[in-house]
């Protein structure tokens, strides 16, 4: 990809679009053929038996990042899933950074990708922060 771009006098500006993303400003135009493509992968993933997980997560990761960036999709399969093995925990961490993100992004003026990133960090860390001192609090 770099090496593609090498040569483009705007290579800069698509690199920090394909990285960082640009959430705010996707349509339905952008929103409706990705949202077909996942519908898509998910019945063929049940109707193959489960089966190929991991070329169907490629076409759905690809896709993703063209959408919202790379940093947003990996911080989002990652962080909440770092913060607890229990699905309905990871699903808050990961609601709550999100809206801490977006809320950061409007109220500061900072680009919407890398404020949600941060405040998944935050959150994930926060969330085992708060169950390290309960643990530590139990066996005192």
């Amino acid at each position: 990809m770099l090496l593609l771009l090498a040569k483009d006098p705007h290579a800069s500006e698509q690199i920090n679009r394909l990285l960082a993303g640009q959430i705010l400003w996707l349509g339905w135009q952008d929103i409706w053929p990705v949202a077909l493509l996942y519908a898509a992968v998910l019945a063929v993933w049940f109707m193959s038996g489960q089966r190929g997980f991991y070329l169907l997560f490629s076409l759905v990761v690809t896709s993703s990042v063209q959408m919202i960036g790379l940093y947003l999709v990996f911080a989002t399969l990652v962080l909440p899933s770092l913060a607890s093995k229990r699905l309905p925990v990871a699903w808050t961490v990961g609601a709550l950074g999100y809206l801490l993100g977006f809320t950061a992004s409007v109220q500061l003026d900072m680009p919407a990708g890398p404020a949600v990133v941060v405040a998944l960090a935050m959150s994930a860390l926060g969330y085992n922060g708060v169950v390290t001192v309960r643990r530590l609090a139990s066996n005192v």
